[in-house]
């Protein structure tokens, strides 16, 4: 598998997981989320 095929792949997962948080507790993982991204 091309490593570009494989990022599609991986991204497309980590897009059904964000649409899973989003929908179900948003406002518990969001902020968590950008806490650990500016820590």
């Amino acid at each position: 598998m091309s490593s570009r095929a494989l990022f599609l792949s991986t991204y497309q997962e980590r897009g059904k997981l964000l649409e899973v948080l989003a929908s179900s507790q948003v406002d518990v993982s969001l902020p968590k989320a950008l806490q650990l991204q500016q820590e």
